[in-house]
């Protein structure tokens, strides 16, 4: 083949390669490319945001509210409880669901115009969320009136004509911020017809570990158990009698919202920190029963001798906990349940 031909179908070729990166390249900012694909031609979504853009939350329902922000090292926790973390398990994956919901249809692209608002339940809606976001944006959306058929809900985003259908469950899920607020599991009193188990270890002087005492509820019997090996023993009788003092520890305060680099060994909590664990059997947003662990790292006792430093964490769906805050938990609760009566095991 001639030789200047050759070069000349090289010198073709990479052209067309280079419009083609050129023309890709430029094709993100085409509607058409970057909208997104769906299951159907008519979904489409509602709104995109980037959680790392995400400054605050605030969702009002009916005449309430609640407000979370993101603190300075990144941790998510209410405005107006200073160190109050969000429960994990509600909060980890909601945080990307708030990103972007999918719109069943857009009805602002036949040509509709938001003139009326009452009529479809904008003028008085029962469902506002306020989305902060990085460089002082502010985002927000109302939830107005049911669709005919009860299905879905009328949406619109403030400042815009535009018109959506989002599923009835999208509103139901926002409203439960605040109905339910994510506190976490600690900071909550336990439904003592859910509490199925007790355990308390703490350290010898050799560093090994022993059970204080580990007690499991199966069915309504209470019994003594080998935390080791799950060895059911002696029948627990008057376990019932604790309900009230082991559902939750009085007068928790929150010390800080996550020492620094995790480290609380100056407030005595380390890997051989004596260990008080709850087990509580719950369900999930989808009604999937599971059982989660409150476990308390106890430290140090504070210097007016009214609390115990403590790091608590919470177990159960599988999300890890990456945020453990700093409590204090009064020293009369933890006493009670490092002393010697062990809740019926023998006589107080």
């Amino acid at each position: 083949m001639n030789f200047k031909l050759t070069l000349s179908l090289i010198g073709i070729c990479i052209l067309l390669a280079a419009g083609y990166v050129l023309y890709d390249s430029l094709a993100v900012f085409h509607p058409e490319r970057t909208a997104p694909k769906t299951s159907a031609p008519h979904e489409r979504a509602f709104y995109t945001i980037s959680i790392d853009d995400m400054v605050s939350f605030e969702a009002f329902y009916q005449e309430e509210s609640t407000k979370f922000i993101k603190n300075d090292m990144g941790v998510w926790q209410f405005s107006d409880e200073p160190y109050m973390t969000l429960d994990i398990d509600r909060w980890g994956g909601s945080k990307y669901i708030l990103g972007g919901p999918w719109a069943e249809r857009e009805l602002s692209e036949s040509g509709f115009k938001l003139n009326n608002l009452a009529e479809y339940g904008f003028d008085e809606p029962d469902i506002r969320v306020n989305i902060e976001l990085t460089n002082d944006r502010m985002f927000k959306f109302v939830i107005g009136g049911d669709t005919p058929d009860g299905k879905f809900q009328y949406c619109h985003i403030e400042g815009y004509d535009d018109l959506y259908l989002i599923a009835k469950e999208w509103g139901d899920f926002i409203s439960r911020f605040v109905t339910i607020p994510p506190y976490p599991k600690w900071a909550l009193k336990m439904d003592s017809a859910n509490i199925v188990g007790l355990r308390a270890y703490e350290y010898d002087n050799s560093k090994e570990r022993n059970a204080v005492f580990a007690l499991s509820k199966k069915d309504t019997e209470w019994s003594s158990i080998n935390p080791l090996n799950g060895e059911v023993g002696d029948s627990v009788t008057n376990i019932p009698y604790f309900y009230p003092f082991i559902s939750r520890s009085p007068n928790i305060v929150v010390k800080d919202g996550k020492p620094l680099e995790n480290d609380y060994t100056p407030w005595g909590i380390t890997n051989e920190s004596r260990v008080i664990e709850v087990l509580e059997e719950d369900t999930t947003y989808f009604d999937s029963s599971y059982v989660s662990t409150i476990k308390y790292h106890i430290g140090n006792r504070s210097k007016d001798g009214k609390y115990y430093y403590s790091r608590p964490q919470v177990s159960g769906t599988g999300i890890p906990q990456l945020n453990d805050p700093l409590i204090m938990l009064d020293s009369d609760w933890v006493d009670e349940i490092f002393s010697d009566f062990h809740f019926g095991l023998t006589e107080k």
